[in-house]
C-alpha cells in the first residue's frame, strides 16, 4: 500500500482470529503492523481481478496467495476479497477478508494458542 493509504487511513480484518486486531487505524500504525507480514510468510500474489460498485470510490478485489510460512515451510495458500475505499485515488479503508485457519495451519498454531501471539510476535495467549 505505500504512499497510497491516507494519513488517517483504516485495515480492517472482520474475520482476524483471537489475538488479532480487528482493525488497524493511521498509516503509521499500519505500517508498524504490516511490516512483520514478510518476516512470517513468503508469498507470491496472484489472480487479482477487480470489480467495479455503485460508488466510484469503492472497489471489491480477489486475488490469492501462494508461499509459505517461514518458520515452518508449510504451504501458505490464501484467497482474499477486500473492499477498498477511495478519496483522491488514495486508500481510505481497506477491509481484508481471509481465512485464519489457512494462516494457522501454515503456521502450525493451535486455536486456543492464538495466532495473534505467532503472527505478531505479541504476549497474546
Amino acid at each position: 500500500m505505500g504512499g497510497a493509504l491516507t494519513e488517517d487511513g483504516v485495515l480492517e480484518f472482520p474475520y482476524g482470529p483471537e489475538g488479532f486486531p480487528q482493525k488497524v487505524e493511521g498509516k503509521e500504525a499500519l505500517h508498524g503492523y504490516m511490516k512483520n507480514f514478510p518476516e512470517h510468510f513468503d508469498v507470491r500474489f496472484k489472480d487479482l481481478r477487480f470489480h467495479e460498485t455503485v460508488d466510484p470510490t469503492r472497489v471489491v478485489a480477489e486475488f490469492a496467495s501462494e508461499g509459505t510460512a517461514r518458520s515452518t515451510g508449510r504451504p501458505y495458500h490464501q484467497k482474499y476479497i477486500s473492499v477498498v475505499e477511495t478519496r483522491d485515488d488514495r486508500i481510505t479503508r481497506y477491509v481484508d477478508f481471509w481465512n485464519p485457519r489457512v494462516a494457522m495451519k501454515a503456521m502450525a498454531v493451535e486455536e486456543s494458542r492464538g495466532m495473534g501471539a505467532s503472527f505478531l510476535g505479541a504476549g497474546a495467549s
